[in-house]
């Protein structure tokens, strides 16, 4: 990303959720804080990801995640403990948003989404720092993550309620939307399931993508 690195977009990593779905499939709550690689977790790897790109890391966690958060701000991420976290993701993303005000944007990451690739990640970081107001990953026609914000979207996130998460500021903004074509399916998997974390050394399966 070169000399933008000196004003880059803050990474939003939320990683607040319980995780139901996953916990409903045998793999316990908060899939989240699972082993992923070695003694780390999905979302110390995922916060990994985009510190190693040159971005300032802000980590959205549930408050019965106190080890977990110990960790991250060990290794330097910054973390919001959200009170209202089973309230929804929307409280999550506006939370973490409204404690990390930037002059350029927000990359919005979701914890569970270990496998996209760096070049991605500095592909959206580069379109906000070139004066995308919104924009994201594509892959094979299909929009993933993260997606990134722009300045003018803060208010808007910090707005949010709710499990929709920004799903409404895309809607409402779908004309303003800069899709960026990648070869990279990582864009498009999530780990919903435990066999997912044991599938993650081959391919991520076609036509899944998490929602925002």
């Amino acid at each position: 990303m070169g000399s933008s690195l000196s004003d880059p977009p803050v990474a939003i990593v939320l990683a607040a959720g319980r995780g139901r779905r996953f916990a409903a499939a045998g793999g316990g709550p908060f899939k989240q804080s699972r082993r992923f690689q070695g003694d780390r977790a999905v979302v110390e790897h995922v916060c990994g990801l985009y510190a190693a790109c040159g971005l300032p890391v802000v980590c959205a966690l549930h408050p019965e995640l106190e080890q977990l958060a110990g960790r991250l701000s060990d290794a330097g991420h910054r973390i919001v403990t959200v009170a209202d976290a089973d309230a929804g993701m929307g409280h999550s993303l506006a939370a973490a948003v409204a404690a990390s005000p930037s002059d350029t944007g927000w990359l919005i990451a979701l914890a569970d989404m270990p496998r996209i690739r760096p070049q991605t990640i500095r592909a959206v970081a580069d379109a906000l720092l070139a004066g995308a107001a919104l924009c994201a990953p594509c892959h094979e026609g299909r929009r993933g993550h993260p997606v990134g914000f722009s300045r003018e979207f803060g208010q808007a996130l910090c707005a949010l309620s709710g499990d929709e998460g920004a799903r409404s500021v895309l809607e409402a903004n779908a004309d303003r939307l800069r899709r960026i074509d990648v070869d990279d399916p990582g864009v498009l998997f999530d780990i919903n399931v435990p066999g997912d974390l044991l599938g993650l050394a081959g391919h991520p399966p076609a036509g899944r993508k998490p929602q925002m």
